[in-house]
């Protein structure tokens, strides 16, 4: 696309190419970057789409880039990429299960669970906070699905052992915020 305008060849470049190409991952990550809250979380959940469409790895990568870059967005613009995350947690394919199904889960499983507990933490630590109503579905749907997908049980053990250890954790930072810092002393699963 050499002749074309730079604005049009970006266009192009985006359309129908998966993110598993460094120029579209470079184009899309830059978009995050954007002067307008909107159009970042916009940016942020079409880099989460495209690379949910490239796979597992793709979405690993994505979800750790967009955990980090998100802590800096207000507390209205954030759950955008909650209800995205949230409306894919779990089910027979969602999140846990696509990363259970992987040749080698364990690490796409860990990458993954790093990513949502960044994102809770990184959201329970402002004064402007909005997980305590997102997160405790994604949690649920997070352990169920751990529990409860049918993939390679030798090979999916280690992945599935993250996914509930995160799951626990999430709960835990979830009820300490609710509770105090005491919160551990009383915490029982549910």
């Amino acid at each position: 696309f050499p002749s074309l305008p730079e604005d049009t060849r970006k266009r192009y470049l985006l359309e129908g190419v998966p993110v598993s190409v460094p120029a579209v991952r470079e184009l899309m990550e830059e978009a995050t970057r954007d002067k307008d809250p909107q159009a970042r979380m916009d940016a942020h959940c079409r880099l989460l789409q495209a690379s949910w469409d490239a796979g597992v790895p793709a979405l690993a990568a994505s979800l750790k880039f967009v955990a980090f870059r998100v802590k800096n967005e207000g507390g209205h613009m954030r759950p955008a990429v909650y209800v995205w995350v949230a409306d894919r947690a779990g089910g027979a394919d969602g999140l846990v299960a696509r990363s259970l199904a992987q040749p080698e889960p364990e690490g796409d499983a860990r990458t993954l669970v790093a990513a949502l507990e960044k994102m809770l933490r990184d959201d329970l630590a402002k004064k402007d906070s909005v997980a305590e109503w997102r997160f405790p579905g994604i949690v649920q749907d997070v352990l169920e699905a751990a529990l409860t997908q049918d993939s390679a049980p030798g090979r999916a053990l280690e992945a599935r052992r993250a996914w509930v250890a995160g799951a626990v954790r999430m709960d835990w930072l979830l009820a300490k915020k609710k509770r105090g810092e005491d919160a551990w002393q009383d915490y029982v699963w549910p």
